[in-house]
């Protein structure tokens, strides 16, 4: 068993200085760096970050999609369904562990179930849309250079 950890620690360390830090735990935000994406039958919350978005264990996703949904959504919500990562509860899925996604529009899509554009469906609490927080204001930022 010492072999094991021994082994699993070297395997840690490699692959996170490569960039892949997979057996990191995900740190829940402070509340004020929450988003929530939503519709009339879900609730998802998260965080923004530099891999991506991570949607939080809870969180609810549809259920249906839409008959417009690209191919790419339906075959990324099937693998989270597949990996055990979505469960259906009830009328939605369920988010049974925290998941990371390389785009807020692909988290989007996933818990709406159709195409979406995250930077305008993820939301802070006051409102602003991950578009208004991180890009136009690295815009405005680099405007006053």
């Amino acid at each position: 068993e010492a072999d094991l950890r021994d082994n699993f620690e070297t395997l840690k360390l490699l692959v996170s200085t490569l960039g892949h830090p997979l057996f990191d735990k995900i740190p829940k935000p402070k509340k004020r760096n929450i988003i929530q994406c939503s519709s009339k039958k879900v609730q998802a919350n998260g965080q923004y970050t530099e891999d991506g978005v991570t949607v939080f264990e809870g969180s609810t996703s549809s259920f249906e999609t839409a008959n417009s949904a690209k191919t790419y959504v339906l075959n990324a919500r099937q693998t989270l369904i597949d990996d055990g990562v979505l469960q259906k509860v009830g009328s939605t899925y369920r988010f049974m562990v925290d998941h990371t996604f390389s785009s807020p529009s692909r988290a989007a899509a996933v818990v709406l179930g159709r195409e979406a554009n995250g930077w305008i469906e993820w939301k802070y609490e006051d409102g602003r849309t991950l578009d208004k927080v991180h890009r136009q204001a690295n815009i405005n930022s680099e405007d006053s250079d």
